[in-house]
């Protein structure tokens, strides 16, 4: 198992997009719609049934903490055959 923290997948979007750009600032909002794109092919063509990708809304950290702890907790559960 394995937790990121966006900065793992980030960077490789973020030269992906910017054609290995070395200024990360707030130009990169006008490709909004490029970066969602490229998310979303990266988790399609990278998520498989033993290895998937969970994604978790990042826009209140709280909510986030939560939502990712409650999510590795059942499927700990599910691995432990506690969910049967």
């Amino acid at each position: 198992m394995t937790i990121f923290d966006r900065s793992w997948y980030g960077r490789s979007l973020v030269e992906h997009l910017e054609e290995f750009a070395s200024e990360e600032d707030w130009r990169n909002r006008e490709k909004w719609h490029d970066y969602s794109l490229a998310v979303n092919d990266m988790v399609q063509h990278t998520s498989t049934r033993s290895a998937s990708w969970i994604l978790v809304e990042g826009n209140d950290n709280k909510f986030t903490r939560i939502k990712a702890l409650k999510t590795l907790c059942s499927a700990l559960e599910d691995a432990l055959g506690k969910n049967d």
